[in-house]
């Protein structure tokens, strides 16, 4: 930015640094159209590279969430003049590279492409992003890849039960439910204490990535709804069922199989987009659905129960295993 400053009766221009490097590299829109953004682009304080799908709604007000996500990502310095700031907002709408990305509000299929938080999968996924109002993975548990084949395979010495076995595979089948035709559910995984319920849980997160993948049930159905719409064509672990209040669980668990988030109006009345998803979420207890359920004074219904199927942990030697 440059500003003409008065020194000794003449005037003088002077650059005035408004930020570290960030480059627009793109103008990113959804395939209806809407939705339009800028990809970021710059080097964090350890120079590594980041890049960011920003909604242009960013822009709007202040700007000072848009700083905010900027900083907290590793663009070392901002200026903190009000002059600066709001030129840094001009530079991003400005700003109009050739290259067009289009971009997704949620994660899993979308045509041919799969899409996780940072890295898209298929033919042409070059062309795709996902575009949120913060910088993805860095938030939230996200899926990622974590090695390949060679370092997966391990000896098996004795036939494993069904309670162990599952798991195992379990975290793979999401993303093959729309190619199938099929809709999502739950599996529940009921025994005693330190029967190696959570154990199991751990081992299904490891193929997913990482341990801060898994979460428990300690969540209000609102919090839920949200983390299921970023688990979209993918597998969701929550661990123990006491945790979330027994008179919202039966309807929880309606809500993550049956994939629609609660109908909500905007300050204008008219109906918020709901989330959708589709996902198979993997939970443990000591209580099955319906014994939670009922220790607060509520009913389930078949319904609940067929979307939320119950797995015996105990194998009738060493718990799970």
């Amino acid at each position: 930015m440059k500003k003409q400053v008065q020194r000794n009766g003449e005037t003088e221009i002077q650059n005035v640094k408004i930020c570290n490097p960030l480059r627009v590299t793109a103008i990113t829109c959804d395939a209806d159209g809407g939705n339009f953004g800028r990809l970021l682009e710059w080097e964090d304080t350890w120079g590594e590279r980041r890049r960011w799908a920003m909604p242009m709604e960013m822009l709007s007000g202040s700007g000072e969430e848009l700083r905010r996500v900027l900083l907290v990502n590793g663009l070392s310095y901002i200026s903190t003049t009000g002059e600066a700031r709001a030129r840094l907002m001009e530079y991003i709408s400005l700003c109009k590279p050739e290259r067009r990305v289009t971009c997704v509000s949620r994660t899993g299929w979308h045509g041919q492409v799969y899409v996780l938080q940072d890295e898209v999968s298929g033919e042409g996924a070059e062309g795709v992003i996902l575009q949120t109002t913060s910088v993805q993975g860095r938030d939230f548990p996200c899926v990622r890849y974590n090695g390949g084949m060679a370092g997966s395979t391990f000896p098996v010495t004795a036939p494993v039960t069904l309670a162990w076995r599952l798991p195992s595979v379990w975290p793979l089948l999401p993303p093959l439910l729309r190619l199938v035709g099929m809709d999502g559910g739950g599996y529940h995984l009921k025994g005693e204490s330190t029967d190696g319920k959570t154990t199991t849980m751990k081992a299904a997160t490891s193929v997913c990535g990482g341990p801060d993948y898994w979460q428990t049930w300690r969540a209000t159905g609102n919090a839920l709804e949200g983390c299921a719409s970023r688990r979209n064509d993918a597998a969701m672990m929550l661990d123990e069922i006491r945790e979330v209040d027994g008179r919202e669980a039966g309807n929880i668990a309606y809500m993550l199989a049956n994939g629609q988030g609660k109908g909500r109006a905007g300050t204008d009345g008219e109906l918020r987009t709901r989330k959708q998803w589709r996902l198979l979420f993997f939970s443990t207890g000591e209580l099955s659905l319906t014994e939670h359920a009922a220790k607060a004074g509520e009913r389930t219904f078949a319904g609940m129960e067929v979307r939320m199927i119950q797995i015996p942990s105990d194998s009738g030697k060493f718990g799970v295993f």
